[in-house]
């Protein structure tokens, strides 16, 4: 005697139903891994960058081959038609709208909390892919899976085709005390430029050369967050205290302390547009913009991850700052930091 229970039949002592039962729930399970599984997960933070982003996603769906990949746009509420522009012309982007802007490490770990790739690409919006850059990178994750590689990248390159900014050391005590006593003495001089009323970018030319970036390969401290390839587990998560800046450096030093290389390797061509200017424009108010100011925010908080907030290094880091933001030609635009950096 048999009787039907859903799809499947089954006599009283239950052995048909077993085996069905089963193989049925067996395939279900292939079937909807193969549905979900993704070699790569591309993760796009943007925020008012909409003709950029369009140029960024263009690059990727013509480049990348050879690998299954998803894209994620997470958009810090942009207000120049982003959004629109995402859902109208690449409809097969997995699109995120933020309430409001909460930061590039922040909007990067929304989009990775629905990421379904085994690994990460965690890709600038105002990047172009010039080569299959996405399967290069997967490729060479493949191959060296034994070792302990946490996280790789390429040289980028600006718009004059020239390498700009791709890696870095850690910026600890020596190296931002440098960098900070570079910051005074810049707008010092700049500041004596504006007072006689002389151009600032008559050196632009001078200090550009002085600062043309060389092709690093190998091991460096830490990848640029423009072109972060890295596996999806625990390390690819960002810091969400680091509102902008710095959180590529804090996430690869908990690497570091976990003994997983961070790797620049050949192969890989991907043009970075803004962050080819970004270094030369010598203007004494671009020295004190929005995003410059949030750079030094969190070149303190990551010194006082290192060495505690109430360090010494810490202290004479952060004094050196205010120094430079008390200048008088500067001081209207900057009064209103100085206590939130002190209180770091």
């Amino acid at each position: 005697m048999h009787r039907r229970m859903g799809l499947f039949l089954y006599n009283s002592n239950g052995f048909m139903s077993v085996i069905p039962l089963c193989v049925v729930n067996l395939l279900c399970i292939i079937y909807t891994i193969h549905l979900t599984y993704m070699d790569v997960s591309i993760i796009i933070v943007n925020y008012n960058t909409c003709s950029l982003l369009y140029g960024c996603l263009k690059s990727v769906y013509e480049h990348t081959a050879g690998v299954s990949y998803e894209v994620i746009v997470v958009d810090n509420k942009s207000n120049d038609g982003s959004t629109q522009m995402v859902a109208r012309d690449f409809p097969q982007v997995h699109l995120i709208i933020n309430e409001q802007n909460i930061g590039f490490g922040a909007a990067n770990n929304r989009g990775l909390d629905g990421a379904q790739g085994k690994y990460i690409f965690y890709l600038n919006s105002d990047t172009v892919l010039l080569n299959n850059a996405v399967k290069m990178f997967f490729d060479y994750f493949e191959k060296h899976r034994g070792e302990r590689l946490g996280a790789i990248g390429c040289n980028l390159t600006g718009r004059n085709a020239q390498i700009i900014h791709s890696s870095g050391t850690f910026p600890f005590f020596a190296l931002s005390l440098r960098q900070v006593v570079l910051l005074d003495g810049e707008l010092f001089f700049l500041s004596l430029l504006s007072l006689f009323r002389v151009r600032a970018e008559i050196f632009t030319k001078k200090m550009s050369a002085k600062n043309r970036c060389q092709p690093v390969y190998g091991k460096v401290d830490y990848v640029t967050g423009a072109d972060l390839f890295l596996k999806n587990d625990n390390y690819a998560r960002f810091d969400e205290r680091y509102f902008l800046y710095f959180e590529d450096s804090t996430m690869q030093f908990a690497m570091k302390r976990a003994c997983l290389s961070r790797m620049i390797i050949d192969g890989p061509q991907i043009e970075h547009l803004c962050g080819s200017s970004a270094g030369t424009d010598y203007s004494l108010m671009r020295k004190v913009s929005y995003s410059r100011i949030q750079f030094e925010f969190s070149r303190v908080r990551f010194l006082g991850d290192r060495y505690g907030r109430r360090s010494i290094f810490v202290l004479v880091v952060k004094l050196l700052i205010v120094a430079a933001w008390c200048n008088p030609l500067l001081l209207k635009k900057t009064h209103a930091y100085i206590l939130e950096l002190l209180s770091l």
